[in-house]
């Protein structure tokens, strides 16, 4: 599975921050249906990954079909309260 991607973003962030690019793209499936069940679900699983990038770049985000397992279309397209972070 995924083990490696949390550290494999992590490295990302810290390229992206370095090179001092000028966006960056996320193209979905940020998140995964795991984080349904998990305290806080998707939106703790987000604010955990999109904190790095917070003071960084801007970031255009997409959604993948996995961001559909956490959160409801409506409310994606509404806009995902993340406090603290200005996504």
């Amino acid at each position: 599975r995924y083990r490696n991607s949390r550290s494999l973003w992590d490295r990302a962030v810290k390229w992206f921050c370095d090179e001092k690019v000028d966006f960056i793209a996320q193209l979905g499936d940020f998140v995964d249906g795991c984080n349904q069940d998990l305290p806080g679900g998707g939106k703790k699983a987000l604010q955990e990954l999109l904190g790095p990038v917070d003071q960084g770049p801007p970031v255009l985000h997409l959604i993948g079909n996995h961001e559909l397992y956490n959160f409801a279309r409506k409310e994606m397209e509404d806009g995902i309260p993340l406090p603290g972070l200005k996504v």
